[in-house]
């Protein structure tokens, strides 16, 4: 079995979850997980994004290198801590399928810090309109 569609079996194994349902959440044809876990093939880099953007505690370094822990951060250590530094990429030589992974992977990293970023900030103006309102309910 490809490696990455071994891991990506424990992760949706992990969420208690089929792979039907894994499927149906990140919004792919039906078989397409299926297929890439049963028959231990890899994916597209869509389904990958796909997987990145609704399961934003899933490692992806380590669902494509096996490096790292399954997960990321807690999700509450990324709301208090949102400038979260990339995953680190693994040093060994890259082939061409490694290469555009790692790419990917660091695309999605930025993509994911920026939307980290926008909710803190968020979150900040909202404790700030609250401190503004309990200062005018005061006076």
């Amino acid at each position: 079995m490809n490696n990455t569609a071994h891991r990506l079996a424990q992760f949706i194994s992990s969420q208690k979850m089929s792979v039907i349902q894994f499927e149906t959440e990140i919004e792919v044809s039906k078989g397409v997980v299926a297929k890439a876990v049963k028959n231990g093939t890899g994916f597209n880099i869509s389904v990958a994004e796909k997987i990145g953007e609704k399961f934003p505690h899933l490692n992806l370094n380590w669902l494509f290198t096996g490096n790292g822990s399954m997960f990321n951060e807690t999700e509450a250590q990324q709301v208090f801590m949102p400038a979260v530094a990339p995953v680190p990429m693994p040093v060994a030589a890259p082939d061409n399928e490694s290469r555009y992974y790692q790419q990917k992977l660091e695309e999605l990293n930025k993509k994911y810090i920026a939307v980290l970023e926008d909710y803190a900030r968020c979150m900040k103006e909202k404790e700030a309109q609250k401190t503004v309102a309990v200062g005018r309910a005061t006076h």
